[in-house]
């Protein structure tokens, strides 16, 4: 069974709640790349992946 939606933003929420908004500190948890162009990739990568999903209106 799937879980409603409140569910699934109270978890999110949760998971969220200490993350730092800030890209760069996204891009320093890939500071031990040398590519700098996989560094970022994988940080807006890691960004995207830890923002909530839009709402359908």
């Amino acid at each position: 069974m799937p879980l409603k939606q409140n569910e699934i933003d109270t978890v999110i929420d949760y998971c969220k709640r200490d993350l730092p908004q800030s890209h760069e500190w996204f891009t320093n948890e890939f500071d031990f790349i040398k590519d700098i162009s996989l560094q970022e990739s994988l940080a807006r990568e890691f960004y995207t992946a830890c923002k909530p999903p839009l709402k359908p209106y």
